[in-house]
C-alpha cells in the first residue's frame, strides 16, 4: 500500500528477525485520512485483481467486512495497529496467497531488537511446544508444551493467531505452517516485546512449572544455532531405509530460486535420478515427507507427480483472470487464460514411476 508502505503479495515471513526499541518507524502515526485511503487503495485492488475474492464469501460479506474495517479507523495509529486490524479481512477471503506485509523499514526495525522471544514454537495438535530453546533456562528443553506466555494462555494466543492468518480455502495447514515458521513474529505483532517473559510450561514428564526468560537478540540466537551445529537446511534429500524396505523423500521447498540460486541443485534431474535409484532397489514403500514445506514452483510438482501416477492426468484444470469487478458469480467476474507454469493440461507419467513398478 501507498504511505505505509504495506504490500499485498505471497510473503512468508522470516521471522528469525529483530526490532529495534527505541526511534524507529513504530513510532510514526499516520492520520484518520491516509489510513482510511490507503484502506480504500486496498480494497480497490482487489475488486479489480482478485478472482477468488467472493469464492467463499458472498459481495455482501466482504463489503460488510471492508466497510467495519474502515469504520473502526476512527484515530491516528502506527503501522502496527493498522497492520493488526486488515489481517482478520485476509482471513475472511480465505486466499492463502495474498498477506499483510510490514513495510521494508518495519522489518529492518525488527532486525535491530534486543528484546525477541527467545524460543521457536512449533504447533502441534493445537498446542505449542519448544522446538529451540534461545534462553539459559534449562527447563524449556524441546519438546516441553507452553502453557502459557506473559499469563496469555496457548489456547487464547492460537486462537488470535488463526483469525489473523491468512487461510487457504477451508484447508487450516497453511496457517499452521505460517504459524511454525514464524511464531515470534506473530507474537511480537499480537502481544508485543518483553525485557523477560514468565513461562509456564509442561515438562517432558507432564510436571507443570513456571520460569522467567529475558528476550534476546538475532546474533545471539544464530550464534546459538551455529554452536549446536544444527545441519544446513537442504532443500530435499532421499533415504534408503533398508531395514524397513522404504525410500524417504524428504521436500523441505519447491521454490524454484531457493533451489537453484541457493542451493544450486537442478530438481528435476536430482528426482529422476532418485526415482532411478527407487526402482533398483526394488523397495515396496515410499514416504514422502512434506513437513514445513512452504511451496513453490507448480512445474516442480508436476515432475514429482509424473513419478507418482500410473495414469494420464491433470495437475490444474484452468487458470483465471478478473474480467468483470462488478460480477459477484465466479464464472462471471472471472476469464480463463493461458498459464502453462501452473500445468494446464494432460500429463503422462513417467515409465519408472513408483506406482507402476509395484503395480
Amino acid at each position: 500500500m501507498r504511505k505505509i508502505q504495506l504490500s499485498l503479495l505471497f510473503f512468508t515471513i522470516n521471522i528469525n528477525a529483530s526490532f529495534a526499541q527505541s526511534d524507529t518507524i513504530f513510532t510514526k502515526v499516520f492520520s484518520v485520512e491516509e489510513l482510511q485511503d490507503d484502506l480504500n487503495y486496498w480494497r480497490s485492488r482487489l475488486e479489480k485483481e482478485l478472482p477468488i475474492l467472493y469464492l467463499y464469501k458472498n459481495k455482501n460479506e466482504i463489503d460488510l467486512k471492508f466497510d467495519s474495517i474502515y469504520n473502526s479507523i476512527d484515530q491516528p495509529m502506527n503501522e502496527i495497529a493498522f497492520y493488526r486490524i486488515l489481517t482478520p479481512l485476509t482471513t475472511f477471503i480465505q486466499d492463502g496467497h495474498n498477506s499483510i506485509v510490514l513495510s521494508e523499514p518495519a522489518l529492518e526495525a525488527l532486525r535491530n531488537c534486543n528484546d525477541l522471544f527467545p524460543l521457536d514454537i512449533k504447533c502441534i495438535k493445537n498446542k505449542f511446544y519448544v522446538s529451540n530453546n534461545f534462553s539459559t533456562s534449562p527447563e524449556l528443553l524441546p519438546g516441553t508444551e507452553i502453557i502459557s506466555i506473559n499469563n496469555v494462555s496457548a489456547e487464547e494466543m492460537l486462537s488470535k493467531f488463526l483469525s489473523n492468518i491468512p487461510q487457504e480455502g477451508h484447508n487450516l495447514q497453511y496457517i499452521y505452517g505460517s504459524l511454525n515458521q514464524s511464531f515470534r513474529f506473530y507474537y511480537f505483532v499480537f502481544y508485543g516485546l518483553s525485557e523477560k517473559y514468565t513461562i509456564r510450561y509442561k515438562n517432558l514428564n507432564s510436571l507443570v512449572g513456571n520460569c522467567e526468560v529475558p528476550g534476546t537478540d538475532l546474533i545471539t540466537m544464530k550464534t546459538k544455532k551455529e554452536k549446536r551445529k544444527t545441519p544446513h537446511l537442504n532443500p530435499y534429500n532421499l533415504q534408503m531405509l533398508d531395514s524397513m524396505k522404504t525410500a524417504l523423500l524428504t521436500l523441505k521447498t519447491l521454490d524454484q530460486t531457493l533451489v537453484k540460486t541457493t542451493y544450486h541443485k537442478n530438481f528435476k534431474k536430482d528426482i529422476s535420478e532418485y526415482f532411478n535409484l527407487i526402482q533398483k532397489s526394488n523397495y515396496t514403500d515410499l514416504i514422502i515427507d512434506l513437513r514445513d514445506n512452504t511451496g513453490g514452483n507448480p512445474d516442480y510438482v508436476k515432475h514429482l507427480l509424473l513419478y507418482l501416477f500410473n495414469e494420464p492426468f491433470e495437475q490444474c484444470i484452468e487458470c483465471r483472470v478478473v474480467k468483470n469487478k462488478e460480477a459477484e458469480i465466479f464464472t462471471q467476474r472471472n476469464k480463463k487464460t493461458w498459464f502453462p507454469l501452473y500445468g494446464i493440461g494432460k500429463y503422462h507419467p513417467k515409465q519408472n514411476n513408483f506406482i507402476c513398478i509395484y503395480r
